[in-house]
């Protein structure tokens, strides 16, 4: 089943752990932060909360980006 979901194009490559962040949520963050899109938490404001998995993105790394997108 993963073979029919596209990561963002445009994000980072963040670490795959055991257990972390859903990966389609963060991309679908990360591509609308890296687009400008208009849907979703922005930077500055309250902080997403993704869905915790196993076989996700590593948490402090998604959030290492979060916070230092746009500096």
């Amino acid at each position: 089943m993963e073979e029919l979901w596209e990561p963002a194009a445009q994000g980072p490559d963040f670490p795959v752990v055991w257990r972390g962040y859903d990966r389609r949520q963060v991309d679908e963050y990360v591509r609308n932060l890296t687009t400008g899109g208009t849907t979703g938490p922005r930077p500055g404001g309250p902080p997403p909360l993704f869905d915790v998995v196993f076989r996700g993105y590593d948490r402090r790394a998604v959030e290492r980006y979060i916070n230092g997108f746009g500096r």
